[in-house]
């Protein structure tokens, strides 16, 4: 319960890692060993490669399977920055590899170093100012001088986590698929985003969440795109929970608005250009807005002031 907030956040977002993990090694084994036996019949349930949908081919596996279930497999599938369980990846060797991976590493070091003191400087007198007067207008003042500190500490998280520490590892493990991402910042609408941001989680939630919806629950590609939405708010909600020790779903609220409902009135009438503009606005925004709430709430629990009843302690 004592740990600090940030030692907490990478504990979540371990269980988090591993959870998905231990998801797509049971389930993709359970398929194989099913068309193996002859239980079910293969089928193009779809894939995921470099951020794109393809046939998934499974005869491959198949062929493969029992021979995969061994220590070194799962070992690797537990290290490679890969949520998709394959029974073989595509590798490449890299020369020099350890002097690669740790130029990596030093540039992870550096963005976290950068953050921060970005957010020990900026961010940090804010959050203690606003939590001193509880008025509409030091809500609103607390999140416009959020907005651009909090960005950039997004940039930093950004660059650091999916560029360089998936690289270092992808290096280290002569990983070939190096695809972690795709060009998020020319995106139009938080769907395009939400696709193009983490290409690791996205494959993940497309191959076991929305295709086991589609062909398995056979529900509507609408549901099937609301099914994922939640699950995946879900989760970025409980990692949130287990670092700041209480529940407030205002990230699972900006996580759906953004990218469920306000697509179906904006995305026909702002495009190219002026879609980007709206979605960096609303990017900005929303930084401003998350860092604003949540360290309000936790100030205000560290001093002993009353928050609101929508707030839920986790003791």
């Amino acid at each position: 319960r004592n740990t600090p907030i940030g030692s907490s956040f990478l504990i979540g977002c371990e269980q988090a890692r591993i959870g998905m993990k231990m998801h797509a090694y049971y389930v993709t084994n359970r398929r194989l060993m099913q068309l193996k036996s002859g239980e079910i019949k293969a089928v193009d349930i779809g894939s995921v490669n470099d951020g794109k949908p393809e046939p998934f081919s499974e005869e491959a596996d198949v062929a493969v399977y029992p021979t995969n279930l061994s220590f070194d497999n799962y070992l690797y599938f537990l290290f490679c920055p890969a949520l998709v369980y394959q029974t073989k990846y595509p590798t490449v060797h890299t020369p020099y590899r350890l002097l690669v991976a740790f130029k990596y590493f030093c540039e992870f070091l550096l963005c976290i170093l950068f953050a921060f003191a970005l957010f020990e400087v900026h961010c940090i007198p804010v959050f203690k100012t606003g939590c001193v007067h509880d008025s509409f207008q030091e809500v609103v003042l607390a999140t416009f001088q959020l907005m651009v500190p909090l960005t950039t500490v997004y940039m930093m998280g950004f660059y650091g986590l999916l560029h360089c520490w998936m690289n270092c590892h992808a290096v280290l493990l002569s990983f070939g698929d190096k695809c972690f991402y795709d060009d998020w910042w020319s995106s139009h609408s938080y769907l395009v985003y939400y696709r193009k941001w983490n290409i690791i989680v996205h494959n993940w939630l497309h191959r076991y969440i929305f295709l086991e919806c589609m062909h398995s629950l056979k529900l509507s590609r609408q549901l099937c795109i609301l099914a994922t939405f939640l699950l995946s708010a879900l989760i970025h909600e409980l990692i949130v929970m287990v670092s700041l020790k209480f529940l407030f779903p205002v990230l699972g609220f900006l996580f759906l608005i953004p990218g469920v409902v306000l697509p179906l009135f904006f995305d026909a009438v702002f495009k190219g250009r002026q879609g980007n503009v709206l979605f960096w606005t609303m990017l900005i925004i929303g930084h401003g807005i998350l860092g604003s709430m949540y360290s309000r709430i936790w100030y205000h629990l560290q001093l002993g002031v009353p928050v609101s009843d929508f707030v839920v302690l986790i003791r």
